[in-house]
């Protein structure tokens, strides 16, 4: 029977003596012949993790057995059995409760050898898990806690082992990268997902971190293709851990930035386009002066036809700041925008009154406008006497307008040598707005096809 009282042997094996003397755990040595069990041997100790004292177990080791939960005490029965017809050595966590009925978890680890009355001898040791657990436990909250917080944050983990090559992605990143939560990531698939423009800068930044076991930290920004070709900026931030000078591991994080890249590129847009506009005018002012002079009969006729330019500029920005947001007729931007360079010298079609533009498509369409209408008074049509603007809408696909602007009666023209900040302004002023615009340096007058969304 399990707990058979016996005389107790003092017989202290080496190997226990020096475990119990090192407190690596509860050493002991169980003697199990059929189904008598009686301890040979145990540390002091016991009465701590077990809360039996040492006699007490030695004189009956049925006071351990009731500390376990019957199926515990199966599950070590069943270890011992397969271990004993094995030789090989057992390792089992159970629970137990001490003197104060609170449960601890108790790894026991134990090898059988034969005993002198043809018993088995179970020489092992005794270890609290309790707090290891209670660590892994909190472990695996902070990091619940970490992955929480960093999934409301957008923020993406990776990992990856340099000597094998493994490569481990969180959800977050694999749905930055367009995969679902399941599918195989690997670096060839990283690789081939980097923008080619940008798989330089990306190598060369995880390569120098590799170099420098004192540095190993690194940040980087890059273009991706989803699998579906969709383009986003990715902010990479990393580290290289080392085993001596020897890059063996990287971890990091990874976050969408593509709505931040957008903002800073369109203020750059903004601030380019504020400094050529600054320029531009005071180039439209004098172009400006020069041609009211040259039909001015007076000081008085000269000076009433400049400030009615003004006039008109200054509306064309009140337009624009009235708007706030709200839906303008195209006809009425075109009205106020051309004004400054006469209204009289544009052909405007009556079609134009059913287009309705929003706040971004209003700015867009000013700034493009603008420096339609100043190319053309600088270089274009407007230039000569007998120069003209045509302007009108074509039939489109529903959801989208197209409005073409075609100079006429002006100077021959011809490309510039090379893109200025014009010819950018151009190709993004309706960009942000899913638009776009088409030109051409025919010989007969500049001309452009604007096409853009409705709302």
């Amino acid at each position: 029977k399990l707990g058979m009282s016996g005389p107790t042997d003092t017989t202290d094996p080496p190997f226990l003596a020096t475990a119990d003397r090192l407190g690596v755990g509860v050493a002991f040595a169980l003697s199990a012949s059929g189904s008598e069990r009686r301890f040979i041997f145990i540390s002091p100790a016991c009465a701590d993790l077990i809360g039996i004292g040492q006699a007490a177990v030695l004189a009956d080791a049925q006071a351990f057995y009731d500390r376990l939960t019957v199926g515990d005490r199966q599950r070590l029965a069943a270890a011992e059995a397969e271990s004993a017809a094995n030789h090989t050595t057992y390792d089992l966590d159970v629970a137990i409760r001490d003197q104060n009925l609170e449960t601890r978890i108790l790894r026991i680890v134990a090898t059988p050898q034969p005993g002198a009355d043809g018993a088995t001898v179970w020489n092992g040791l005794m270890l609290d898990q309790s707090r290891w657990r209670e660590a892994e436990r909190g472990a695996v909250h902070d990091r619940w806690r970490v992955e929480m917080a960093a999934e409301a944050a957008g923020i993406g983990f990776w990992e990856l082992d340099m000597t094998s090559g493994a490569l481990y992605w969180a959800a977050r990143t694999r749905a930055l990268f367009g995969l679902s939560p399941t599918a195989p990531v690997s670096t060839a698939r990283y690789r081939d997902a980097v923008h080619a423009d940008d798989q330089g800068t990306v190598s060369a930044a995880f390569q120098a971190a590799c170099k420098s076991p004192d540095q190993g930290d690194f940040s980087v920004e890059f273009r991706i293709r989803s699998p579906l070709g969709v383009v986003k900026w990715v902010l990479l931030n990393g580290r290289v851990l080392f085993d001596g000078d020897a890059p063996r591991q990287a971890v990091g994080t990874m976050f969408d930035i593509t709505a931040r890249r957008g903002l800073e590129e369109q203020r750059t847009l903004v601030m380019g386009e504020l400094s050529h506009r600054i320029r531009n005018s005071l180039t439209y002012f004098m172009a400006m002066a020069q041609q009211i002079g040259r039909d001015a009969t007076s000081v008085e006729g000269y000076r009433d036809a400049l400030m009615g330019r003004f006039q008109a500029i200054a509306r064309s920005q009140e337009l624009l700041t009235d708007a706030n947001g709200a839906a303008l007729r195209l006809s009425e931007l075109l009205a106020v925008a051309l004004e400054p360079f006469g209204s009289d010298r544009f052909d405007i079609s009556d079609g134009l009154e059913e287009v309705r533009l929003t706040d971004g498509l209003t700015r867009g369409l000013a700034l493009l406008f603008h420096e339609l209408g100043t190319n053309a008074l600088k270089y274009g049509a407007l230039s000569a006497a007998e120069g003209r603007v045509k302007i009108w809408r074509d039939r489109e696909p529903a959801g989208l307008a197209i409005v073409h602007w075609r100079e006429q009666d002006g100077p021959s023209v011809s490309a510039p040598g090379k893109t200025g900040f014009g010819s950018r302004l151009l190709d993004h002023a309706l960009r942000q707005q899913g638009g776009r615009v088409i030109s051409r340096f025919e010989p007969a007058g500049f001309v452009a096809r604007m096409e853009f969304p409705l709302p």
